[in-house]
């Protein structure tokens, strides 16, 4: 029973020791596309229309804003 549960944690220590080899994915920046002149805070940049102060309020670190207006 002992040698059972040793070979267990060995198993364990060594899954433990390859998942922390994996590499970090990525992550990616968000593209946010200002399309309203309205100036509106709902927070929400996927409803239809994203103002820009939805998407300064949405964005994070290394997100790209654009503009799609005319006006």
């Amino acid at each position: 029973m002992i040698k059972k549960s040793i070979h267990l944690l060995m198993l364990a220590a060594m899954l433990a020791g390859l998942l922390s080899l994996t590499p970090a994915q990525p992550v990616r920046a968000a593209s946010l596309v200002v399309d309203t002149l309205v100036d509106e805070n709902d927070g929400s940049c996927v409803d239809g229309d994203c103002s820009l102060r939805d998407a300064v309020a949405f964005a994070g670190g290394g997100d790209v804003i654009t503009f799609s207006v005319t006006g």
